[in-house]
């Protein structure tokens, strides 16, 4: 079923469990766990929301997967919350996360992450997620008026996802990130967002993305191994960006020693998105391969330093700009911003080749679609169109 333009489930689908939650919900027991019975050593009136999420998504994963449904409410949770294989989570109408930074228990200290992909049993298994094999068929879907709130906590992430295979996030509004990304997206394969709203940024460093595509190099996730696996068939679409540094991209590269050549995210589409008041990029395709930019609107696009500019193609092969609107955008005091601006990527060793940027160039997007390119690299990687298009 569909409601609002987002995706729904009900305890009716043919799930192996489902669960139904609110606020006045008890504490679930699992196995050993006996979350009831705990002090108050441990639950309190800062804990109990996300005991009470734990035990429930501590139990899913016991029965192989399920739902569970999060009525109406504010609950606060401290600590972060483990998402395992087959689980879909489904945020009714008024159900509101809110991101807290203090336990008020010695037992535990907050995180900065809010829901991981893993297992909670796999949680300190060094490198248990690798290549593709990590957590899969997981959806979290928002029905009607719900958010995520960070809270500006420095550092902290609404969502990770590592290692994993079809993946769907509809529905969800992501507010006030700190430094850090509402979505940190690694290695994932077959991973779908949409209709979904993010907003509010604070920090000082403006490469910051709402949706970060990165690759696991130099993470500090013991259960995630650092194999340096790409992004592979990525769809955002339908989605709100408002008041950020940058809605979605990339900022690091990474090397493929054994074969000396770059690794690029593969299939990444965003569709059908607007970006509205962003400081630096509405998208940042750094090393990416095989991508298209189709039908989004790109408005007030300034006040960040350097470069600005609707969509950066940085070292990208086969980026496909199609359809998009841009307005208003200003580089660096009142010098005029590109549309689309793509250039090679310079890492800073000679020992390592550069990336030359490709850019496929949609028929009839000469009004709307102006890009500058930079550095006089050749456009050596498919011979497509890459003409200067002036802005008027």
């Amino acid at each position: 079923a569909v409601i609002n333009g987002s995706e729904t489930l009900s305890c009716k689908v043919k799930v192996r469990a489902c669960y139904t939650i609110s606020k006045k919900s008890k504490l679930m027991d699992v196995g050993k766990n006996k979350y009831s019975k705990y002090s108050s050593a441990y639950v309190n009136k800062y804990t109990r929301d996300w005991y009470l999420f734990r035990s429930h998504l501590e139990k899913l994963e016991k029965l192989g997967g399920g739902t569970l449904i999060v009525k109406k409410g504010t609950y606060n949770i401290t600590s972060v919350l483990c998402i395992p294989s087959n689980v879909n989570i489904i945020f009714k109408k008024g159900a509101k996360i809110n991101k807290t930074s203090n336990t008020h228990t010695s037992k535990f200290k907050a995180s900065k992450t809010l829901f991981e992909l893993v297992p909670v049993s796999k949680y300190n298994k060094k490198n248990w997620a690798k290549k593709y094999n990590g957590v899969k068929n997981v959806k979290i879907i928002g029905e009607g008026k719900n958010e995520i709130n960070m809270n500006y906590y420095h550092q902290g992430v609404a969502v990770t996802i590592f290692h994993s295979t079809n993946i769907s996030i509809s529905g969800i509004s992501f507010k006030n990130i700190n430094e850090a990304h509402s979505i940190e997206l690694d290695a994932g394969k077959d991973i779908n967002i949409s209709n979904c709203k993010f907003s509010g940024q604070k920090g000082s460093n403006l490469s910051r993305e709402a949706i970060n595509l990165d690759i696991p190099e130099k993470f500090d996730k013991t259960w995630s191994a650092c194999d340096k696996t790409n992004n592979d068939g990525i769809l955002i679409k339908n989605c709100k960006f408002k008041n950020l540094y940058v809605g979605v991209g990339s900022h690091y590269y990474s090397y493929n020693n054994s074969a000396n050549s770059q690794i690029y995210h593969n299939n990444v589409t965003v569709e059908n998105c607007t970006f509205n008041n962003m400081k630096k990029f509405g998208v940042h395709a750094l090393n990416w391969a095989n991508c298209k930019v189709s039908n989004c609107t790109f408005d007030k696009i300034s006040g960040g330093k350097g470069d600005v500019c609707g969509i950066m193609g940085r070292g990208s092969q086969r980026l496909d700009c199609t359809g998009n609107t841009f307005k208003n955008i200003v580089n660096s005091g009142s010098e005029k911003g590109f549309g689309i601006k793509v250039v090679d990527y310079e890492l800073g060793n000679s020992s390592i080749p550069r990336t030359y940027p490709t850019f496929v160039k949609g028929s009839g997007d000469e009004e709307t679609n102006y890009f500058e390119k930079s550095n006089n690299y050749e456009n050596v990687a498919t011979k497509a169109e890459c003409k200067i298009i002036k802005k008027k």
